[in-house]
């Protein structure tokens, strides 16, 4: 990702063992740009969606990201 140009990394001034990495103004545009397009697919697909079935949609996707796995 960082020869793309999507990221950019520096020392770490507290730890120079370390380098700090963070997206870069392209990277971020990049990912702004994929949640949009996905946003958008998103919204397409569930148009027709009646209000329950997407409330259901919400509590399904909480259950599925809230439940430890033993």
């Amino acid at each position: 990702m960082r020869s793309l140009g999507l990221l950019d990394a520096s020392p770490n001034p507290q730890d120079r063992r370390s380098i700090i990495v963070e997206l870069s103004a392209d990277g971020r545009e990049r990912v702004t740009a994929t949640l949009d397009d996905r946003g958008d697919v998103f919204r397409r697909r569930t148009r027709d969606w009646s209000d329950d079935d997407l409330s259901q949609l919400v509590a399904l996707l909480r259950r599925l990201t809230t439940e430890q796995h033993t």
